[in-house]
């Protein structure tokens, strides 16, 4: 069973895609899983990741025949997901190479939280992608019961780019298909079920500000 699952929607990503995949497979974390939704995409997104595919097999490439969004997508890749742990990015972002090493340590030293968050970097370009980024330093590990506090998710991000989902709490869990907006409720309704969250400060996902 690989430790994480990540599944990503690729529509008509080809500028970015690649810089994207690069910040997945060189994620210091082994045994990553890597599920690629393409979305029936018209420009050479698909072709790219193929070639991806071809060159690493922890990647598996999955082509929806028409386009159903990214709620449908999503969920088609829950439903293909084998891991511990299940994260989501977009192909447009980009991600510190130690992310889900530092969020799997997480895991490890929390006794298997239900859900871990951490920070999210908004930038203008790729320029921070494969740098050393040592001034980043990981800050202390926060843990919230968001059951016994709910007043907590004012200051969490409905985004699930940022979070690594215990596999075995999404059973039966799905995106809300034909929305926008759909990782809101997602998220959301994840965080406050959990009677564990684990804030990991500083391992970063960048977005880029298109």
């Amino acid at each position: 069973m690989p430790k994480i699952s990540i599944i990503v929607l690729v529509y008509n990503e080809e500028e970015y895609v690649s810089t994207f995949l690069d910040s997945l497979i060189n994620q210091t974390l082994d045994d990553i899983e890597i599920i690629l939704i393409d979305d029936s995409s018209t420009d050479n997104s698909l072709n790219i990741l193929l070639d991806y595919a071809k060159k690493y097999p922890n990647i598996k490439v999955y082509h929806n025949e028409k386009n159903i969004g990214q709620g449908a997508s999503r969920n088609r890749g829950l439903s293909l997901a084998t891991g511990e742990y299940i994260g989501f990015v977009d192909s447009d972002d980009y991600i510190r190479n130690t992310m889900y090493e530092d969020m799997y340590k997480s895991v490890l030293n929390n006794n298997y939280p239900e859900l871990v968050t951490t920070e999210i970097l908004f930038v203008k370009d790729d320029g921070y992608a494969n740098r050393d980024l040592e001034f980043l330093v990981i800050g202390k590990e926060k843990i919230i019961n968001p059951i016994q506090d709910r007043s907590a998710v004012i200051f969490e991000s409905p985004a699930v780019c940022n979070k690594i989902f215990r596999r075995d709490t999404l059973k039966d869990f799905y995106f809300v298909e034909d929305s926008l907006f759909e990782d809101i409720s997602f998220s959301y309704t994840k965080y406050m079920e959990a009677s564990k969250v684990v804030t990991v400060s500083r391992t970063i996902i960048f977005i880029e500000e298109i």
